[in-house]
C-alpha cells in the first residue's frame, strides 16, 4: 500500500483508479505516488519495460510505492515515426485490479490502449486518454494519420492535456472541449528556496546554463551556432550540465564550433545542480524536452526555449522569457542579443518565472488538476 501521508484538506478519489504508461520514468515516480495518496480505494499502475536502446537513456524507476505495481515487457516494432509498441496483460491486470476509472495512454502508437479502453467501457469503467497532444505528422501520410487519430481520440470517454496547446489539438481532433482537462505537466515541486538574488549587471561574461539528456533531439548545435556569431568579446559562456546517448557527439560540435568555450559538467545533482542554476543567468532549451524549464524557473531564471514537449507555451511567458523560431539559429541568436542587452529586465525575467512555477505551475498544483479530472469524469459517466 502506498505509504505516503496526505493533507486532509487536499483534493481526492473515493474509488480506485489505474493508470498504464509505456515506461516507468524515475521522474515520474513522485508524482504517481503523489496522486496515489489522493486515490483512496487505490491506486494501480501499468508501466512497461522496454530496452535502454528505445528510451534515449532516460533514468527509470524499478520501484513505486503504490497499491498495486505491473511492470510487463514492451514489445518494439519499427522506428521513429512509425513505431509501434504492444504492452501484454493489459486487459488481463485491469480485470483483476477492478478499477472505478482508468487514465490510459493517448498514443495512437501504443496498440495496448485500444484493449485496455474496451475492456473498461465494456465494465462501465471511464477512460480518460492522457498526453501532451498530437505528434507531428510524418510528410506523406498526414491525411491517413489525422483520420486515425481523430478515430484513436474519439474513442476516450474524456482526455487529460498536458498543456493548453494540447487540448487545442485535442479539440481539433472532434474531442468535446469539455471533456478536455488540462492537467500542467510538472515534476518540479514549489520551490522552497527563496529566489536567488542575482547582481544588477553582469560580471565579466555573463553564464548561459543548459540542462538535460544530451542527444541529438537537444538542438544544441544550434546554441552553438547562435553563440558564435555574437561579438566574441561580450559572448557569454556555456555550461551544459547531464549526460545520454549523444555526449561525445555534442561534445565534438562544439569543439567544431565554438573551441574550448563550453563547458561541459556531466550529470550533476543536489547541491552541484543547484549551484549550477545559481551561478547563470539565462536558461537555454534549443530543442526537444520541456522539464527543465521549470526548474531552471524555481531558480529565478529567465528562459530562451523552442518546440519544448508543449508545455513551454503556458511556461514561457513575454514576462519571463522568449519562444525561439524552432531550428532557427538567426531567431536564437536574436533572442540572446535581446536577453542580454537589459541586465536589470533579464532579472525581472527571472522573479517572475519563479512566481509562476511557485504560484500556478507546480508538481502540486499537477495533482490538483489529476485528481479534478479523475472525478470530473466519472461524475460525468454516472
Amino acid at each position: 500500500m502506498n505509504s505516503t501521508e496526505s493533507d486532509p484538506d487536499e483534493l481526492s478519489f473515493d474509488g480506485r483508479v489505474a493508470l498504464q504508461d509505456l515506461v516507468m520514468p524515475l521522474y515520474r515516480r513522485p508524482i504517481y505516488e503523489m496522486l496515489g495518496a489522493r486515490i483512496k480505494g487505490g491506486f494501480g499502475a501499468f508501466t512497461g519495460v522496454s530496452k535502454l536502446s528505445r528510451t534515449r537513456g532516460v533514468v527509470m524507476s524499478e520501484e513505486l510505492d503504490v497499491t498495486e505495481h505491473a511492470t510487463p515487457p514492451n514489445h518494439h516494432f519499427g522506428y521513429g515515426a512509425f513505431e509501434m509498441v504492444w504492452q501484454p496483460g493489459l486487459s488481463k491486470w485491469l480485470k483483476g485490479f477492478r478499477p472505478d476509472v482508468l487514465i490510459a495512454a493517448a498514443n495512437p502508437r501504443t496498440l495496448s490502449t485500444n484493449f485496455g479502453r474496451r475492456w473498461a467501457q465494456k465494465n462501465g469503467v471511464p477512460v480518460l486518454g492522457w498526453g501532451l497532444g498530437s505528434l507531428m505528422l510524418a510528410k506523406g501520410a498526414e491525411g491517413l494519420r489525422h483520420y486515425g487519430r481523430k478515430r484513436f481520440y474519439g474513442k476516450f470517454d474524456g482526455m487529460i492535456a498536458y498543456s493548453t496547446i494540447a487540448k487545442e489539438q485535442y479539440a481539433g481532433y472532434g474531442v468535446p472541449p469539455e471533456r478536455i482537462f488540462i492537467v500542467h505537466n510538472a515534476t518540479t515541486p514549489r520551490p522552497t528556496q527563496p529566489a536567488p538574488i542575482r547582481p544588477d549587471t553582469f560580471a565579466q561574461r555573463p553564464r548561459i546554463l543548459f540542462v538535460g539528456r544530451l542527444y541529438e533531439g537537444k538542438r544544441l548545435e544550434l546554441l552553438f551556432e547562435a553563440l558564435s556569431q555574437m561579438p566574441k568579446e561580450t559572448r557569454p559562456l556555456l555550461e551544459v550540465v547531464g549526460t545520454g546517448p549523444g555526449t561525445e557527439e555534442i561534445k565534438q560540435q562544439a569543439e567544431a564550433i565554438l573551441p574550448d568555450e563550453v563547458i561541459f559538467s556531466g550529470g550533476l545533482y543536489g547541491d552541484d545542480l543547484a549551484e549550477a542554476f545559481k551561478r547563470a543567468d539565462l536558461f537555454v532549451l534549443p530543442g526537444l524536452g520541456g522539464l527543465a524549464i521549470q526548474e531552471a524557473m524555481s531558480w529565478a531564471l529567465p528562459v530562451i526555449a523552442a518546440e519544448g514537449d508543449g508545455t513551454q507555451f503556458d511556461l514561457v511567458r513575454k514576462e519571463n522569457g522568449w519562444l525561439m523560431e524552432p531550428g532557427s539559429v538567426p531567431s536564437l541568436r536574436d533572442c540572446l542579443e535581446d536577453a542580454f542587452s537589459d541586465c536589470e529586465r533579464l532579472r525581472r525575467y527571472g522573479l517572475e518565472g519563479y512566481r509562476i512555477v511557485d504560484e500556478e505551475l507546480n508538481r502540486e498544483r499537477m495533482i490538483d488538476e489529476f485528481v479534478i479530472a479523475i472525478r470530473s469524469i466519472r461524475e460525468m459517466m454516472s
